[in-house]
């Protein structure tokens, strides 16, 4: 494979020293693993990272690949079965959300029928389930494979343009050109059954090879035959979770990494779940929040002139003396009490994975949505996703 807004266009997370975790196996095409919403991808095998991009939920399955066909790869972040799509490689890129499978299924990314664009399939055993677009809905179609314990990848084996999906036994990989039930066409030995494995088109020409990782080192063939390395390059460190792609359509498949960047932040006492919510009216907070309706909508911004959903109902709630976290993780936040919908009252929090509104009673909300849209009024029910919303009441401080 040439390697791999209704909500509020990025998740914000407080900054500061990388936390390191043990690497995946990131096998081209699947799960890239680790965690982190930091992805620093390079255009060459030499030098620094040329991008720098900050994207989804950080605890989301990452996979990479030209949802466009356009040439250049991009990253989706997917939680349960939702799927944040996107396609340029832009600090804080723009991105559609898609729902394909279930959310315990196996998800792989490939161009399945050599259109240029790649898509989904998800596994469950050995069956695989392949759309041939990046939109909801059901399968295209059905193929069995390989055993259910079986470690896939994904790529185009033999430079026609499709992707399709092999399986890794210890350090032999069985291949299929076209996708289909039956037995391998192709067996090929490489490298070592401990090694994490990636896939890429290493020199530019149109045919995927294999790579090995070892620490922060790569070694990269790019014929599918038993051999040694035709190429080692070092990459970041040995901590990082690796991803594959070709970032600037150029043809060759370069490398990138994924860092978590969160730290954890002490929160406030608790306090007794009966504490009644803070000393003034919720209708005021509404009257507030709804005062700046049509203000500009700017990531990471906390003014009027232009904030994110998070600026925006921190903007709010500071002018009656609170002040919110900078970051969309609130439901575990100390200072909040979890409310059922039913008794919602105007003025609370109303909180989905990634994005943040202020309650305006009525099944309505007032939030910074995003770049087209700014801040506005919108029904609660206008955002769809199966992981909210949930409403959160400030208690005292």
């Amino acid at each position: 494979m040439r390697a791999p807004a209704r909500l509020c266009a990025a998740i914000a997370t407080v900054l500061a020293a990388a936390v390191v975790t043990a690497p995946a196996a990131s096998s081209k095409g699947g799960d890239a693993g680790g965690s982190g919403s930091e992805f620093f991808l390079a255009n060459s095998f030499s030098g620094a990272a040329d991008i720098s991009i900050r994207f989804g939920h950080p605890d989301g399955g990452v996979f990479v690949g030209d949802f466009d066909g356009r040439g250049a790869d991009s990253i989706a972040v997917r939680l349960g079965d939702e799927i944040a799509v996107t396609t340029e490689n832009a600090y804080r890129p723009n991105y559609v959300t898609i729902y394909y499978g279930r959310a315990d299924d196996e998800v792989f990314v490939g161009d399945w029928d050599g259109d240029g664009v790649d898509t989904f399939a998800v596994r469950r055993g050995n069956t695989f389930y392949f759309r041939n677009s990046v939109s909801s809905g059901p399968a295209d179609y059905v193929v069995n494979y390989g055993r259910a314990a079986d470690e896939v990848v994904v790529g185009d084996w033999n430079g026609d343009g499709i992707d399709s999906i092999a399986v890794r036994r210890g350090n032999a990989y069985y291949l299929q050109n076209t996708m289909r039930s039956g037995v391998a066409e192709q067996v090929v030995l490489y490298g070592r059954a401990d090694d994490s494995v990636i896939v890429g088109d290493w020199n530019g020409d149109g045919t995927d090879g294999l790579g090995v990782r070892r620490g922060n080192a790569y070694h990269l063939r790019n014929s599918l035959t038993a051999g040694v390395a035709e190429r080692v390059v070092t990459y970041g460190n040995s901590t990082d979770t690796i991803l594959v792609g070709d970032w600037n359509a150029d043809g060759v498949d370069t490398l990138g990494v994924r860092r978590d960047t969160r730290v954890t932040t002490p929160a406030p006492p608790s306090r007794d779940d009966d504490r009644e919510s803070v000393g003034w009216q919720g209708d005021q907070v509404v009257a507030t929040a709804r005062s700046y309706i049509g203000s500009p909508y700017v990531w990471g911004g906390r003014s009027p002139s232009g904030w994110d959903c998070v600026g925006f109902a921190g903007y709010v709630y500071a002018q009656y003396g609170v002040t919110l976290p900078r970051s969309t993780y609130w439901s575990e936040y100390a200072r909040f009490q979890q409310v059922p919908a039913s008794q919602a009252r105007p003025g609370d929090l109303i909180w989905w994975p990634g994005h943040v509104g202020i309650y305006t009673g009525n099944g309505q909300n007032v939030a910074a949505w995003n770049p087209g849209m700014g801040t506005v009024e919108r029904p609660v029910s206008w955002v769809s996703s199966p992981n909210g919303p949930t409403y959160l009441r400030v208690l005292p401080g």
